[in-house]
């Protein structure tokens, strides 16, 4: 049972350190930190009771998978919220009814998120082409801390997520200065990636254009790189 919390622990710390910052860039309406809270207790019991859905057997895959869970509650969240705002403005008076805005994402801006997700799916898939075996898994979880910072994870968030990976205990700089090297082979193998999809033929570079914005790819690399296979 010892095991098991302290196992618990250090899965909730590991989702601190990104996850807030997912739930409030994907979210289609603003969020506060009760609703953030929730969303994070929503992807543990979830992950805790075995959900039939989640049949990922990799790191990566199953990264994918909690930002999925995410998107969904924080997505339920926001139809709550909507549906509440609807019931006060039929209390209201009428003329504050005319007044008030209610948040409403367009359908569109969630399919944009799904398929940048499924991008990013693709994107770490590609990683063992492109790599030796053994190196995979640290590739691929460069790519994850890098991906965290574009969502908003700040260095010292990413610190304390992997602090016992990154021995904090030799020196908090040192630890900083391997977040950003993370990130920096993340960006770049991230953005090779990319490039080796779409030169495959998997997605076209007109697919690939919010993901490479999103990675921070250089312009016209992905097109370029394409062009020349073809």
């Amino acid at each position: 049972m010892r095991d098991r919390n302290e196992a618990a622990a250090h899965v909730l710390t590991l989702l601190r350190g990104w996850a807030p910052a997912y739930v409030r860039r994907a979210a289609p309406c603003p969020l506060d930190e009760d609703d953030i809270e929730e969303a994070i207790q929503h992807l543990l019991a979830q992950s805790a009771t075995g959900s039939s859905r989640f049949r990922q057997r990799t790191e990566g895959e199953a990264h994918a998978w909690c930002m999925r869970v995410l998107l969904n509650k924080s997505r339920d969240l926001c139809r709550l919220r909507r549906s509440l705002d609807r019931q006060g403005e039929t209390e209201d008076a009428d003329s504050e009814r005319g007044s008030r805005q209610i948040p409403v994402a367009p359908d569109h801006e969630d399919l944009a998120v799904r398929e940048l997700i499924g991008i990013l799916e693709a994107i770490e898939g590609e990683l063992m082409y492109l790599h030796r075996e053994k190196d995979v898994p640290t590739v691929a979880r460069s790519l994850r801390c890098y991906v965290e910072s574009r969502l908003g994870a700040s260095i010292d968030e990413q610190v304390a997520a992997l602090g016992d990976e990154l021995g904090t205990s030799s020196g908090l700089v040192r630890a900083r200065n391997r977040i950003y090297q993370h990130r920096a082979r993340g960006r770049a193998a991230g953005c090779e990636a990319l490039r080796s999809l779409v030169a495959r033929g998997r997605f076209t570079a007109e697919d690939v254009e919010p993901a490479r914005r999103f990675l921070g790819c250089e312009g016209a690399t992905v097109e370029a790189d394409c062009r020349s296979v073809s």
